[in-house]
């Protein structure tokens, strides 16, 4: 039986570590876009009760307010395609977990660390095409390197 190394169960738990964090991005994506809904029905309440108002200031404050329900309901929608997004890659990681878990338990690391260098390496060229950040990047690439490591061995 081979040997569990501490690369693959580092990668593991790092996967591990992404879900946690990804779970609480998407928990505040979800919390702004609950904010962002309720300023913009704030926005069109508001704007609604100046329209038929007759003060001298109600004329002039009747664009800003247009254009805050305007972009609140922007930022919703584009917070809501951001926590569609990072749902599916919490459910792409949590599957990589679980698939990974199972692997190690059955003791075979060669598929597992294959499974995380496919997995990761495409999570690596989204983060570095489209998300163009290369921090995240980097971090996507760290269990692409450790499969590669266990591979090696």
């Amino acid at each position: 039986m081979e040997k569990v190394s501490k690369a693959t169960s580092f990668s593991t738990i790092l996967i591990g570590l992404y879900m946690v964090i990804l779970s609480c991005l998407e928990i505040g994506a979800i919390l702004f876009c609950k904010i962002a809904g309720d300023a913009t029905m704030t926005g069109v309440n508001i704007t609604a009760m100046t329209g038929g108002s007759d003060d001298y200031i109600s004329g002039y404050l009747i664009v800003p307010r247009i254009l805050g329900t305007v972009f609140s309901g922007m930022a919703e929608i584009t917070v809501l395609l951001l926590a569609a997004v990072l749902f599916i890659v919490l459910l792409i990681l949590l599957a990589v977990l679980v698939i990974s878990c199972i692997l190690i338990k059955k003791r075979k690391l060669k598929a597992d660390a294959w499974m995380k260098i496919i997995i990761f390496s495409i999570l690596t060229g989204m983060s570095a095409f489209f998300i163009q950040s290369s921090v995240l990047a980097v971090l996507m690439a760290v269990p692409v390197v450790l499969g590669a490591y266990v591979l090696t061995k």
